[in-house]
């Protein structure tokens, strides 16, 4: 009985000793996403913002005819072929349009954009997406070049993002 017992205590305590298996590993904790709101319209704002991948960009359009068209850095008022929300018609009387476009952020890198609506590119009506503003390529420098522009490409297509219900 005695040595029934002095085996039996100890098994127990050598299940007692903790073990390291993968199960008792450190598990990465994914961030949360952020959605980052930016209004449309004759300015845009805010127009330069930090985002982590996974985050959400959500447009919102001011009243208006407004639309965000992706571009390159060096070519300001025309479409790269990457996001664009197609024309968002606001009555003057709402705040706000009750559709925005919302992209998901998929890297680090940086992304120019601007209203694609009439000469609103043009006038400077850009914005960047992770644009440090201690580099040579900075927003100051893309609205810049875009006021220097003659024409501004919108876009047609509904591309890179989706139109929700806000």
């Amino acid at each position: 009985m005695r040595f029934t017992l002095a085996a039996l205590l100890a098994a127990t305590a050598a299940m007692a000793i903790p073990t390291a298996t993968p199960e008792d590993s450190p598990l990465k904790v994914a961030k949360r996403a952020t959605t980052h709101i930016v209004y449309v319209g004759d300015t845009i704002s805010p127009d330069n913002i930090d985002a982590d991948v996974g985050d959400k960009v959500e447009f919102r359009f001011l009243p208006g005819v407004h639309s965000v068209v992706q571009s390159a850095y060096t070519n300001p008022c025309s479409s790269n072929g990457g996001f664009g929300s197609t024309i968002i018609s606001t009555p003057y009387e709402q705040d706000h349009n009750e559709l925005a476009f919302v992209i998901t952020i998929q890297n680090k890198k940086r992304i120019w954009y601007y209203n694609g609506s009439g000469r609103a590119c043009e006038k400077g009506v850009v914005g960047a997406i992770n644009s440090p503003e201690t580099d040579r390529r900075s927003l100051a420098g893309f609205r810049r070049a875009a006021e220097t522009e003659s024409h501004t490409e919108n876009s047609y297509e509904l591309k890179g993002g989706s139109l929700v219900s806000i």
